[in-house]
């Protein structure tokens, strides 16, 4: 870790206790992430047990400072808040990992492989929008193959339906969902009928990425209005459904599926053979999960990320499992002083790291 930190001297000498408590800690960052000696997913216990063994290793190897001060006996407290964050998300029920850029672009080749309207064609459109959405399961999509859940004492389906979205110009007129084209379209509206958090009706505004349009929102919903339409789907019914070619029949986007083309997709990215493993890291929470450390890897304010992805607590601070980099920043702020040594330290201590696992340098509950 010392060498990929670009650290020349893993011994330390003569760095300040504090610099090297934030080492520490953000290589407890570092292990959770996946790089360790079998690149998996690492408890909390066993990363306590891997920084008592570097601090002993650094006593043992002569570390002093100029300043003489003692490098603490215990973890530092950086190092056992994050630890402490992730034994909270060890003991979170849904647990589930990022769905990262890697696996995302896979999902994406995987569409443009597929038949139209097949599984793989439709999820990559759910997955794309799930992203900004942060959907929850029984809002996009069922438990079932060939039924889908109603509220409970209506006759109404639970998941989003047609009626469900708008589609505006960038004037912000109003658009014809079947006489207009993607190219007009620049910002979708998407009410939820009904919500977990009993805020229903609550309306959020997506605007149109220009930068990839491979990925972005607007397109992707517009994408799956369309297909409804090509596939005579009942306006009543839910949005999320695709043609089972194998079958020659409609079904709806379903948890047992999906799971299976998500944990497909992870495990040839990741690389990791325990199917047990694959099971415990990927599901269908996994897409509300993304969406709200895509945005928390983006630094924007908690308030905003609670209203975008629809919690009325802070409830969403325990999905967050990459803490360190604010613990190191709140030290930053705090103006704690590095010897000289420690220029390289203080710069590699606040880049992003990739997970292991991809590109987005975020692991989650």
């Amino acid at each position: 870790y010392c060498r990929k930190s670009q650290i020349s001297d893993p011994t330390l000498e003569g760095v300040h206790p504090k610099s090297v408590n934030l080492l520490l800690a953000s290589w407890a960052a570092d292990l959770f992430s996946g790089h360790n000696i079998n690149s998996l997913d690492i408890r909390s216990t066993t990363v306590n047990n891997y920084l008592k063994a570097a601090q002993k290793l650094l006593v043992d190897s002569g570390y002093s400072h100029p300043d003489g001060l003692p490098l603490d006996d215990k973890n530092s407290k950086e190092s056992q808040l994050f630890i402490s964050k992730v034994k909270k998300f060890e003991s979170l029920p849904n647990r589930r990992s990022v769905i990262d850029d890697e696996m995302i672009e896979e999902h994406y080749k995987r569409k443009l492989s597929s038949k139209q309207n097949s599984l793989e064609d439709c999820f990559f459109d759910w997955l794309a929008l799930g992203r900004y959405t942060g959907f929850r399961l029984s809002e996009w999509a069922q438990t079932r193959k060939h039924s889908y859940e109603l509220v409970d004492g209506t006759t109404e389906a639970r998941a989003m339906i047609d009626s469900d979205w708008s589609y505006y110009d960038h004037k912000g007129r109003l658009i014809d969902k079947l006489s207009s084209n993607e190219h007009l379209i620049y910002k979708v509206d998407i009410c939820w009928r009904f919500q977990k958090n009993k805020q229903n009706g609550e309306v959020i505004s997506f605007w149109r990425d220009n930068i990839d349009p491979r990925f972005c929102p607007v397109r992707a919903a517009w994408r799956i209005t369309m297909r409804s339409q090509r596939l005579n789907i009942d306006p009543s019914q839910p949005l999320g459904q695709y043609f089972d070619h194998k079958h020659g029949r409609m079904a709806f986007m379903n948890s047992v599926e999906v799971e299976h083309l998500l944990r497909d997709v992870a495990k040839l990215t990741t690389n990791i053979a325990d199917d047990n493993l694959i099971r415990q890291m990927f599901g269908m929470h996994s897409i509300r999960v993304t969406a709200c450390n895509e945005l928390a890897r983006l630094g924007v304010k908690d308030s905003f990320l609670q209203k975008r992805l629809r919690w009325r607590s802070m409830t969403f601070l325990d999905y967050l499992r990459n803490n360190m980099y604010t613990a190191i920043r709140h030290n930053l702020s705090l103006n704690i002083k590095y010897s000289p040594h420690d220029t390289s330290l203080r710069h590699n201590l606040l880049q992003p790291h990739s997970n292991g696992l991809g590109h987005s340098g975020i692991l989650c509950a």
